[in-house]
């Protein structure tokens, strides 16, 4: 069987020579980085970092808390509860 030239052109055109954007994101860790914390700000402020704890939370206790963008944090992680 004779090399053919034309297929294996096709074929190594056909492959993807740079990474695509989600594949470099994925790599870089950026993206679990973010994730983590924000389950971390979540325990924080007494919210739930995943949705199986949220279900099975008791059913008085609140999912999240909302904390005013003007409002801030203290510097031990909960939330400033007086405005600036």
């Amino acid at each position: 069987m004779a090399f053919d030239l034309d297929a294996f052109l096709q074929r190594e055109l056909a492959t993807p020579t740079t990474k695509s954007r989600r594949r470099t994101k994925q790599e870089s860790g950026r993206a679990s980085r973010k994730q983590a914390r924000t389950r971390q700000t979540l325990r924080a402020v007494g919210g739930y970092s995943n949705l199986q704890s949220a279900i099975y939370a008791p059913a008085d206790t609140p999912l999240c808390v909302v904390v005013p963008h003007n409002t801030g944090w203290l510097p031990d992680g909960r939330p400033r509860r007086d405005p600036r």
